[in-house]
């Protein structure tokens, strides 16, 4: 029993490591990214990947509306769909 938890404790650990070096390189990345879309996919699929989630979207609303949306980017996972257009 003793070493079944070890093993768990080490695997919660090691997930837990890779979070925190992904949340680093995220935010490295996005200190002066040199093309702000790149970084942007590139995080997005970072946090799927962590996440476990797709898709992952960025909506960027107007300063002056919520009504419409100024930019949308999306990243799946290699095996889902994109959201349909409407």
């Amino acid at each position: 029993m003793k070493s079944m938890n070890a093993s768990v404790s080490r695997m919660g650990w090691k997930r837990r490591l890779t979070v925190e070096r992904t949340l680093a390189n995220i935010s490295a990345r996005l200190l002066s990214p040199l093309e702000l879309r790149v970084a942007v996919n590139e995080t997005l699929a970072d946090l799927g990947t962590i996440m476990q989630a797709s898709p992952v979207v960025f909506i960027q609303l107007p300063d002056s509306s919520f009504d419409t949306i100024d930019e949308l980017i999306e990243w799946p996972a290699p095996d889902v769909p994109l959201l349909p257009a409407t």
